[in-house]
């Protein structure tokens, strides 16, 4: 199958930019990458698409090569230290060079002290091309970019690194902008107000997009493109959508199964001859794309009655959908392994989900929505929470991070009743007490509170506060400078829990960990104060947003932020599938011109709508003159940055609204990483470590 989206135009890019700009009729080149290059260039090209460009080998810079002297060699690099330093040093030897002459591409701007480098070193009589070509991003999937930069989670919202953000946000923003620069899109930029450092990233991409413009003035120049917005928002805004177990194939799998490198190892269990295999779960399987955001009741159904249709349509006789018969035709027929092989991937990892989902799964994914909705599958406000949540924390085969989910859930739903209350004027002692559903008496000591916590020093992070909970401290902040969003800082979990009324006191919270026996993670729940957890649900100053009954996990507040109204989604016909990720809401908003602008503002103001550039458009998008016009949609683009993680239910949403869209608008989605429910609680618990083993 062949590349598409945002895959087939870094393709292209670095093609036609870097290959074919150098290459002549019977010469060979060597190609030689550092780790980010390489990234890129394998996320949307075979080694064989290589060779047919006259590329003969490819090498690792940092590693040690052999002299080729006779050939030329292409340089595709990122713009740091290391890598320019191990360039030049390819060109100080004497009395010949490694190669014949270099052929030097950027994958963003090189910064000025390492260009002063370059031109003051011996490569400069070898060097033949010099080009910085923008593409600074690893393009995931056709609609999903990723800056491949993890190491930011811990940077942004740890106070161990707080002096690193500055840097971190420039790179950042170059990778942003070189996107916005390869889409050839100087969008509107807007951002969630409530969070400064979303406010500081949309001012730095801002700076580096007038940069590209000026060099590049015909970017974002056209009616399809006059509409288009970047919308950068934190991890925050929703932070029920990354712990939840989601049911769609894609999400599923990666959560439930060892997937690593997006590659799925399975044994074929069942035939004669079983053996480990492996499948790598990206778009050049074309029945992944079908199936990736399907719900994995349907995703059951469909593999089968796929296999069924292509086994008439081959004229293959097969009684039954099943492994062992696949396996008995790639032996008669072996010009059918390659489709038949698909399936079989499929009909394992389907099976494969399935097995975890009739495990511990289903009755989590029942807690799960019933805490994320603030109601149960009939639409009634969920009383107790205790009584619901205590038996999967006293279950021994219930995960350590499964019952973290589930008390992370419950927290945030306690806080969003509590707003709740408060805001219809329910005064703070009148909220009714929640108390564990133990026989146990909680345990106060060292052994489950956390050392910051027992000695009542307040943290500095990046969470917000309740405005009823300024005037609270007793303490001064230490002096290490503070982050804040919403420009209000993130204190210690006791004044959030005391914030919290009776609602859920350090008592409940020490005494859930108990329960569940997670003493020794027991830092997730307490290091997810430095993202944010406050309480204010539903409405403030007046304003009404959701015309739900009762509040859910989803309605936590963040800093002084105003949740738009929320939408009934109607199409998700499965009572463990009711939630649907805050982003989704925001994106249809945008796109129908209806998100309030105080709350989401500009930080470069949009052009103009006028009819012609509100109106379908008949044209399609041309990056380059050769490439052919059909291959892409029509419409604006709406860019999402999410700053601490995607969670791949979110990427599902780019993709639900483009299609509804019609051709209207696509949705192109990133962050610094892609998350699964695993990936943001480990990132999570190493907020308070000083050098994490991973960042």
């Amino acid at each position: 199958m062949a590349p598409s989206g945002l895959k087939a135009v870094v393709r292209e890019q670095i093609f036609s930019t870097v290959f074919r700009s150098v290459k002549k009729e019977g010469e060979w080149k060597v190609l030689i990458m550092d780790h980010p290059s390489t990234r890129i260039l394998s996320s949307c090209c075979k080694m064989s698409d290589i060779v047919d460009e006259g590329i003969t080998s490819v090498e690792d810079i940092d590693k040690g090569r052999e002299p080729i002297p006779s050939l030329e060699a292409i340089y595709l690099l990122s713009p740091v230290e290391k890598s320019v330093q191990a360039l030049i040093s390819d060109f100080q030897g004497t009395p010949t060079f490694k190669y014949k002459a270099a052929h030097i591409f950027f994958i963003s701007p090189c910064p000025e002290p390492l260009m002063k480098e370059l031109r003051k070193s011996r490569i400069t009589k070898a060097i033949k091309t010099l080009k910085e070509i923008n593409v600074a991003f690893l393009p995931y999937e056709s609609q999903v970019y990723s800056l491949d930069r993890p190491q930011s989670f811990h940077i942004w919202f740890s106070h161990y690194r707080f002096w690193e953000q500055k840097k971190e946000q420039e790179m950042l923003a170059e990778q942003i902008a070189t996107l916005c620069e390869t889409l050839e899109e100087y969008p509107a930029i807007r951002y969630r107000k409530d969070c400064e450092a979303n406010f500081n990233l949309a001012r730095a991409v801002l700076a580096k997009l007038k940069v590209f413009k000026e060099y590049k003035p015909s970017m974002g120049e056209g009616p399809d493109k006059a509409r288009s917005q970047l919308l950068i928002v934190d991890r925050s805004f929703d932070l029920v959508s990354p712990l939840l177990h989601e049911l769609t194939y894609q999400a599923m799998a990666y959560d439930l199964l060892s997937i690593e490198n997006d590659t799925y190892k399975y044994e074929t269990t069942g035939t004669s001859d079983s053996r480990e295999k492996e499948a790598l779960l990206d778009e050049d399987d074309e029945l992944w794309v079908q199936l990736r955001h399907m719900h994995i009741a349907d995703v059951s159904k469909k593999v089968p009655e796929l296999l069924h249709t292509f086994s008439e349509s081959q004229r293959l006789t097969t009684d039954k959908a099943n492994i062992e018969d696949l396996f008995q035709i790639v032996k008669k027929l072996p010009q059918y392994e390659k489709e038949l092989n698909k399936y079989s991937t499929h009909l394992n990892l389907a099976e494969h989900c399935m097995r975890h989902f009739k495990g511990t799964v289903e009755k989590l994914c029942g807690v799960e929505q019933d805490l994320a909705m603030g109601t149960d599958v009939d639409g009634e406000k969920i009383k107790d929470p205790m009584e619901i949540i205590v038996p999967v924390l006293l279950d021994p085969s219930v995960q350590a991070y499964d019952k973290i989910r589930i008390i992370l859930l419950y927290i945030f739903l306690m806080g969003a009743a509590l707003g709740s209350l408060l805001l219809q004027g329910t005064p703070l002692e009148a909220v009714p007490s929640s108390r564990p559903h133990s026989l146990k008496e909680p345990d106060l000591g060292s052994d489950t509170a956390p050392d910051w916590l027992q000695n009542g020093e307040p943290r500095s992070g990046g969470g917000g506060l309740p405005l009823h909970c300024r005037g609270e401290l007793e303490r001064p902040l230490p002096p290490a400078p503070e982050r804040t969003c919403g420009g209000r800082s993130s204190k210690n979990l006791n004044l959030i829990i005391n914030c919290l009324g009776s609602s859920v006191s350090q008592e409940t919270i020490i005494q859930l960990i108990q329960d569940a026996s997670i003493q020794q993670q027991r830092n997730i729940i307490y290091n997810m104060e430095l993202l944010g957890i406050s309480i204010m649900p539903e409405r403030i100053r007046g304003v009404r947003i959701s015309d739900r009954q009762g509040a859910g996990a989803g309605d936590h507040w963040m800093g002084e932020q105003l949740q738009p109204k929320r939408k009934v989604w109607l199409e998700s016909t499965y009572q463990l599938s009711r939630w649907t990720p805050r982003l989704k809401d925001i994106i249809e908003a945008i796109i129908e011109d209806r998100l309030d602008r105080e709350l989401w503002p500009f930080f470069s103001d949009p052009v103009p709508s006028t009819s012609a550039q509100a109106a379908v458009s008949t044209h399609f998008w041309h990056w380059h003159k050769n490439r052919p016009a059909a291959k892409y949609p029509t419409g604006q683009r709406l860019i999402i940055y999410v700053l601490g993680g995607v969670s791949m239910s979110e990427m599902r949403c780019a993709y639900e609204v483009t299609q509804a869209s019609e051709g209207k608008w696509e949705v192109v989605i990133s962050s610094s990483h892609i998350l699964t429910p695993r990936r943001f609680l480990d990132d999570v618990q190493t907020l308070d470590q000083l050098a994490p083993e991973k960042a």
